[in-house]
This record gives structure tokens, C-alpha cells and sequence, in this order.
């Protein structure tokens, strides 16, 4: 299942909306990723809207309510995504920084000179927090890395153990295991442990911060505890 990433586009002019959809393609086509653009003429629709975003490019002066508004209400609302102000005023920068906008853009010529290194940005940064989009019937959810204890086989299906619940996903352990970075090892062969979760290891088990106690099989125990204290080496800021 190759990873999407949702982009709104707020703007109230159809040359900044084509424009801008022209330079996320662009950079999708760079960088080998998968983005889906959503268009947007007026602030209210974008609101209105229930999709999870991971990055949204707000025009500035949107008319009945502004860019800076939508943030505001964005924010309120506890909506995930980075905010990326189009503006064409020096002025608006300022108020910019209030509303907590990942970065700003200015509509001249020199915008497309920015604009990868912005939208890739933004995007590495939404990963570190929330980087596993996974698909539970039709819904799909955008997870936070932390928050995964450990994944569990379920034979075509698997269990993501989570905080205080799980989450159960039509997928193969050895599937999800090509989207998962260094903090995930598969400890056995029905289970992936999240090591920044890790509050003890021993021999034969895991145990996890959050009450759970995962098996370490017999064959995977030695690269086990090679592949934690790695992690724990390299990795000291997750821990």
C-alpha cells in the first residue's frame, strides 16, 4: 500500500489554485511521493471540509474570512496539518508567525524557487509526529508513531496496539514492515515492537511502557538486543 499524503489548496483565484497544484506535482514527480491535491475557492469550504490534511497552502486574503482566521480556527479545532501562508504583502508576514504558520510564500517569481524545500519540510516534519496512514474498512487513519506499542499478526490481517486501543488492518505484517524506520523491529514471527516503547528487555519477552509484554523468539533474541541498543545509541532523542 503506497503512502498518500493529502494537500489542500486555499485560494480564491484560479490561476494561485492551478499554480500552486502545478508545483506540488512538480514536486511529487522530484521526490517519488504520492500526494493528492484538494482545491478549495473560499475559506467556509475549506472548514466545512472532514478530510485530513498534511499540509495546506492558505492564500492570505481570502475575502469573508481570512487565511489567518482559517488557521486560527484550524488550530482551535486541534486539525492536523502544516500551514503555508501564499501572501503577496510583506505586511502579512508578521501575523503569519501569530497563527503559527510553518512558512510563508510570496506570489512573485521567485515562489517556485522555495516551494519544494517548503512542502518537503512540512511533510518530514507531519511524518515525525504522524507518519502511518493505515486503512480500517473504509476509514483511514493518520497514526502517531509513538503511540504504536507493537503490531501483531492476525494472518491477513494485523492488530496495531496503540496507547489505550488497537486498531485492526487488512494487511500483512511483512507489508507494513516496508513502510516502518528504525524503531521498529520484528521480534517474532507474529509481532513488530515499537523500541521507543520499550521499558525492559529481557531474554525472552518485551515489555512495553503501557503494560503489554510482547515474545522474543529463540532465533531473533541475540539481533534483538543488538538492534535495541542501537537504537537507543542512535535514537537517544526519541527515548
Amino acid at each position: 500500500m503506497e503512502e498518500q499524503y493529502h494537500i489542500a489548496i486555499c485560494d480564491d483565484e484560479e490561476f494561485w489554485r492551478e499554480k500552486i497544484k502545478t508545483f506540488c506535482m512538480e514536486t511529487s514527480e522530484k521526490l517519488q511521493i504520492n500526494l493528492k491535491i484538494f482545491l478549495f475557492k473560499t475559506g467556509e469550504e475549506l472548514i466545512q471540509s472532514d478530510q485530513v490534511f498534511q499540509v495546506l497552502f492558505l492564500d492570505v486574503e481570502l475575502g469573508n474570512i481570512d487565511g489567518f482566521e482559517i488557521g486560527l480556527v484550524w488550530k482551535k479545532q486541534k486539525r492536523p496539518g502544516r500551514i503555508i501562508y501564499i501572501t503577496s504583502h510583506d505586511e502579512w508576514v508578521q501575523q503569519a508567525f501569530k497563527v503559527q504558520a510553518f512558512r510563508y510564500l510570496y506570489k512573485d517569481s521567485d515562489m517556485e524557487a522555495g516551494f519544494q524545500e517548503a512542502l518537503t519540510e512540512a511533510l518530514r516534519e507531519y511524518r515525525e509526529e504522524n507518519d502511518f496512514l493505515v486503512f480500517s474498512g473504509k476509514k483511514e487513519y493518520f497514526i502517531k508513531i509513538k503511540d504504536i506499542q507493537y503490531i501483531e499478526s492476525l494472518g491477513d490481517e494485523m492488530a496495531l496496539h496503540l496507547e489505550k486501543d488497537y486498531i485492526i488492518v487488512k494487511e500483512t505484517l511483512k507489508e507494513i514492515n516496508k513502510r516502518l524506520d528504525q524503531r521498529f523491529y520484528q521480534c517474532h514471527k507474529s509481532y513488530i515492537v515499537n523500541m521507543q516503547n520499550i521499558l525492559k528487555l529481557e531474554n525472552d519477552k518485551v515489555y512495553l511502557k503501557h503494560g503489554e509484554t510482547v515474545a522474543v523468539s529463540v532465533r531473533r533474541r541475540k539481533e534483538m538486543k543488538k538492534q535495541y541498543f542501537q537504537f537507543i545509541k542512535s535514537q537517544a532523542e526519541y527515548l
